[in-house]
Parts: C-alpha cells; structure tokens; sequence
C-alpha cells in the first residue's frame, strides 16, 4: 500500500505528469460474479502500443540502473548539498517564460502576476535565481505548461506513451514537451534546462531505482500513477463525509521515512539457493562489523523487501547495534517464483513453513559468509508478516530440527484472523458503492488525484490527510487491490488454472490486469486457491481445516507458553475485530505485549513510542559483554554522507 500511495511521488519525480488521460469506463459486472454489484477501477490512459512502450520502459530501466544512478551517486558525492539546491533554484527562473505563458494562454491571471514577481525577485536579488529568495518572502509558484495548457483548451490524450529517457507520456503530453522546449527564448536554455534536469534527478534517482526493483510491475504502477498524479491540479481537499480516524491513520504509512536517505545502498543483496524449490532467493542483509544479533524482517502483504516498511524496521534495528536481514513477503512475487511449494499463497501453514525454510537457508549463507559473527536470531514480522511470524513461533517445539531456531519473535501489527482481514480488505474497496453511481467513477478519479497531490508533499511535513470515511477506505482497499492483482498474475503465470478468460502475455498485461482487479480476496480464495489445496487434499472449506489454518486462536496455547513472543498491537488496527484485541490481550501477558491506542494498521511506526517499544522487546539479546557491538546512530556514521 505504500508503494501504491508514493506512485504520484514517483511519476512527478521520473517524468513529466500526465495531466488527463482517464476515461471514465462504463459501469460493468464484475467478471468474478456477475449477479454482484462492484465497483470498476477507473481506466487509465489508453495504451494500444503497450509491447512498444514496454521495450521502451525497459530501455530506460536499463539507462536508469546502469547510467544514471552511478552518476547521481558520484554527482551528489562531488557537488555539496546546497551547490545542487541552487542550480535546481536557478533551472526553476530560468523555465520563468514557459511558465508565465501557460499562465497566460490558461487566463490565470493572479498565477502570471505572482510568478513575474517570482522571477523578478530572485533574478535581482537571487543571483539569476540560484538563490530562491521568493519563496522565503511567500511569493506563490506555479507550474503550468503546454501540457496542461492543451489539456485546459479540450485535447484529450488518447495513446499511453513511454519516451526514451524521458519516460512515461502521451501524444498530447509529448506534444506539449517539443513546446515548452521550444518557447524559451533565452539563449541556449534547453542546454541549461538539459543540465538542471540532471542536476534534480540526481537527488531522486535511489527512490526511482528502488521503484523500480520492489515493483512487481513497476510500468504498470507508473501508468496507473501518471493518470493521477497531475502536477499543478488543485484537487478540492475538504472531505466530504464524516472521517474514518483509523483508516485516516493507516494511512500515515505513506509518509514513514528512512532517518539516512542513502541507508539502502549500503545494503548488500545475495542470494539463497532454496532446496525444495531449485531456485535462489534474494535477500538484503546489513551487518553489523563486530558480533552481533541479527534481525530477520518480513513485512506485509505482497510486500517486497526493499519497501519502506522492511527498511525502517531495519535501518531502526542496525542503529541499536543488531544486523539486520529483509526477505520479501509469502505473497510477494519474488517470493512466489523462487521459494513457495505452492502454486499460489494463502494456505497459512504452508506459507509459513516455506518462509521458515528460506530463512534458514538466509542463515545458514550467512553464517558461511561471516562466521561466528551471527548472535541471538530475531525474527520480526509486520502485518502478515507478523501473522507468519507468530506461526512459526507456535509451531516451534514441533519444526523440524534442521529448520532454525529463533531466540525472539515479534510481531508487529498481527492479524488474528486472516479471514477477517481480507474481508475488511474488500469492504474498504467496494466502498465507492456508497456513492451514486451517476458520479461515481468521477468520485473515484477525484479521490485519486486528491490522495496522490497529498502524498507529493514534502516528508519533512507531512499533511493531514484531508479524507472522508469512504475516500481513505476505497484508497486503502486500492492498494491491496493491486497487491492480489500481482498475486493472481504471477501465479497464473507459472500455473495456470484456466479461471481468466484473458490471455497472460507478459508483453501485453492490461487486458488480463482488467479481468484480474475484479476478483476480490474472497474471489482469490474461493476460485484460486481452494480448487488448487483441494487437489493437495486439503479442503478450505472445511470450517475446522480454514479456522486451525487462518485464525491465530488455534495456536492460543502454544502462544500463551511461549516466553519468546512479543507483540506490538493497536487497538484501532483496521485489521482487528474487538475481540481479537481482547483476545491478544488475554494470551499475551503486559510484559510481552504492547498495546497503543491510535494508529490504525501500521500508521504509528514513525513514532517514538512504537519504536522504543520495538527496540525495547529485543534490547535483551545484545551482548554485555566487553567489546560487544555498541549501539551507533548510522545517522552520526554517516552525517557528513551526500
């Protein structure tokens, strides 16, 4: 989900944004069941040439990994921070003329006086606008250009493009690209524009990489996100509706942040050789240079390794001295192809074992890399993440001997009952069904737009998220939607079940990726995956089979015993039935379970509290030994890194 919600970030940061580009599609029937009324994701820009720009798409990865990230990481080291805030300050005045045109041909006549003040102001006493002294003085900005000018006269996009190093477009986006280079008249503008757009790539290009890695289809994302992702569109922010305050903070996952920008990169990615599959699994791992103990990380649903979440756990456990190791999750693509024995996930006790085995051969590759350097083992999991977690923690006088053993597990935000889970899921999907359907694909878009302009804005403040009860929902239930999208295609891929009607062509994915987003969670488990377990014997739909399977209540006695576990809840997690708060509460005793009163799922890791009481659950296991592996801020080893 936070993958999903930083899309507008990424597309305005890698292109130019498209500013149209979504028909609205005719209300159908949902190709799971055709007698249920659902609710159909609004249609992105028409893409007819998608193997083209999908060649292309990869051409760019290409340039991006190999040419570009390079570059911006020797550029950053060489030019110091404030020299490249200066020289995107400089390129931002020199664009003044196509700006203040687009603000004239669009009769934005405040926006073309407050932007000639703009260029007036830091052109004098800017230093030709190396120096943004405008902004200091609250002088607005604006960011019009032939793009949105187009769009504002009636030309309407009607083919999804991908430009070679220019990235994701359209035939009135590209259009408008040849006029905003051609309408500066300043002499050799377009050189300098050139060098400036470099100059501000340079900042992002770690993210874009990363976008790119952790996506399981990241051309895709990025399509979906440039046709909301508009750039100088003011959404109406003020909610409609009454508020949903957990869903409201679920969503503050969208704004948690790494302390150290550049933390990834000092990760080192390897592989794992996994027995029972025949393939390597990838794994990143940061070590600590003494022994120490070591976190294993698991996030949530779908969620791969180099997300957010996973990082943060993990830049948050290296700064208190603990190595740290990042996995992707059971339902995660990568995790799927290289080391399920299943051909789709969502079999609990099957997942979890596959994920147990994978990381004890994570453990044993490391221990073979750095002997002796290895302490206590931690597994940490978040949302389904810890939900496997707490699994593998009930089944741990029984595992087989050969599988590791961990010295402490924590759960972080656990489901209780992965069933109720996924329903929640998809009531919050389906709830756009709450609007009149005359307008609600219109609702939809405007939710997009108003919940990708906010998550453009600046980390260091994040805004409140100005959602109604049914916006924050239906933006949550997106998210996962895409998730079991991703899900569904790779398993399909690999086995195909004959239940879509759509072609799997990795070439060509849209028409099948339309079929797919229809199927809700319990969709996927009534059609997917109970035909497949039948055929293994086992039968979902047996009360007892699916309760021991996905309800952590089964396991309430081996948890309860088990001095090992720790748990960190909140009692509005919109995962969480009351009583499954309760019920953690009751098997849990204080010392091992905290529990905070606001945060929704997930939405309160950037706090003090909550990482305090993360580090508090395995502070036990490092050494006190002398010489021991201290506790160092990476952000103080690292302070003086670009």
């Amino acid at each position: 989900m936070n993958k999903f919600l930083s899309l507008g970030m990424f597309v305005c940061l890698g292109s130019r944004c498209l500013a149209d580009g979504v028909s609205t599609p005719p209300t159908t029937t949902n190709a799971a069941d055709e007698n249920r009324q659902s609710v159909v994701m609004p249609k992105t820009t028409p893409d007819p040439i998608e193997p083209v720009n999908r060649a292309i798409w990869s051409f760019n990865t290409t340039l991006l990994n190999d040419v570009f990230d390079p570059a911006g990481r020797a550029y950053r080291y060489a030019v110091a921070k404030p020299v490249r805030t200066s020289i995107g300050n400089f390129g931002w005045n020199l664009a003044f003329p196509v700006h203040v045109v687009n603000d004239l041909f669009q009769t934005k006549w405040r926006a073309a006086g407050s932007e000639t003040e703009r260029f007036a102001c830091n052109t004098v006493l800017g230093i030709a606008g190396f120096f943004d002294v405008a902004s200091r003085w609250k002088i607005p900005k604006t960011d019009n250009n032939f793009s949105q000018t187009f769009a504002d006269w009636g030309w309407q996009s009607h083919i999804y493009l991908v430009l070679p190093v220019l990235g994701p477009s359209s035939d009135r986006n590209a259009v408008g690209q040849i006029a905003d280079g051609t309408a500066n008249p300043i002499p050799y503008a377009s050189y300098a524009m050139s060098a400036v757009g470099f100059n501000n790539l340079s900042e992002n290009v770690d993210d874009l990489v990363r976008f790119g890695q952790s996506s399981s289809d990241p051309y895709s994302m990025a399509k979906f996100g440039a046709s909301f992702a508009i750039a100088g569109k003011k959404p109406h922010f003020e909610p409609a509706g009454t508020r949903d305050e957990a869903a409201l903070e679920t969503l503050n996952v969208t704004f948690l942040n790494l302390h150290d920008r550049v933390f990834p990169n000092r990760g080192i990615t390897q592989s794992a050789m996994i027995p029972s599959t025949g393939k390597m699994l990838k794994f990143t791992y940061w070590m600590q240079k003494t022994p120490a103990p070591i976190v294993y990380i698991v996030p949530g649903l779908g969620a791969h390794r180099l997300e957010n979440v996973p990082l943060v756990l993990a830049e948050l456990a290296y700064d208190e001295g603990f190595s740290a190791v990042c996995v992707s999750s059971a339902f995660n693509p990568e995790f799927m192809e290289n080391a399920s024995t299943a051909a789709l996930p969502a079999y609990a006790p099957v997942d979890a074992q596959d994920l147990h085995f994978a990381l004890t051969q994570i453990d044993q590759r490391l221990d073979s890399l750095y002997p002796r350097r290895l302490g206590a083992r931690v597994l940490m999991g978040f949302s389904l993440g810890a939900f496997h977690s707490l699994m593998i923690a009930a089944d741990d006088k029984t595992n087989p001997p050969a599988l590791m053993k961990f010295d402490r597990y924590v759960a972080i935000d656990p489901p209780v009952n992965l069933v109720f889970g996924m329903t929640q899921l998809d009531k919050f999907y389906e709830a756009p069904l709450a609007w009149p359907a005359a307008v609600r694909s219109q609702t939809m878009i405007a939710t997009y737009e108003k919940a990708f302009a906010q998550a453009k804005a600046p980390s260091s403040a994040p805004p409140a998220l100005n959602l109604d009860a049914n916006q924050s929902r239906f933006i949550i239930g997106s998210g996962f939607r895409f998730v079991l999208r991703d899900v569904i295609y790779s398993s399909q891929h690999r086995n195909n079940q004959g239940v879509l009607k759509s072609q799997i062509k990795d070439s060509r994915r849209e028409p099948a990726y339309q079929e797919i987003v229809q199927y809700s969670f319990e969709d996927y488990i009534q059609k997917f995956v109970a035909p497949y377990y039948l055929t293994r014997g086992v039968d979902l739909t047996d009360f007892q089979t699916a309760a021991t399977a996905e309800d952590l209540h089964s396991h309430e006695s081996a948890l309860k015993d088990h001095d090992n576990v720790r748990v960190i809840a909140t009692r509005n997690d919109i995962l969480l039935d009351t009583k499954d708060v309760s019920w953690l509460q009751q098997t849990f005793d204080p010392s091992r379970i905290a529990l905070f009163d606001q945060g929704g799922h997930g939405g309160n890791l950037a706090s003090p509290e909550v990482q305090r009481a993360i580090i508090n659950d395995i502070a036990d296991l490092k050494p006190k030994i002398a010489g021991a592996a201290k506790s160092t801020s990476a952000r103080t080893l690292f302070a003086n890194a670009p």
